[in-house]
């Protein structure tokens, strides 16, 4: 009925596919973040910005032009 039809993964957790819901729901770890692991987890770099860094983008954009 929903065109286009989102993308559905099924994550069980310590599994493979677990890996999606981590990175899109928190991308606040990067390649350039020195934060540590939470207590009992893990970090799961990903390519996406966090939102906070997004914003900032954003806002630097809106005041450039």
């Amino acid at each position: 009925e929903r065109f286009p039809v989102p993308r559905l993964v099924v994550c069980d957790q310590h599994r493979s596919q677990a890996r999606f819901l981590l990175a899109k729901l928190n991308p606040s770890a990067t390649y350039n973040s020195d934060v540590g692991p939470p207590p009992g987890g893990d970090i799961i770099f990903t390519d996406d910005v966090s939102f906070q860094t997004f914003m900032e983008h954003l806002q630097r954009l809106a005041v450039q032009s």
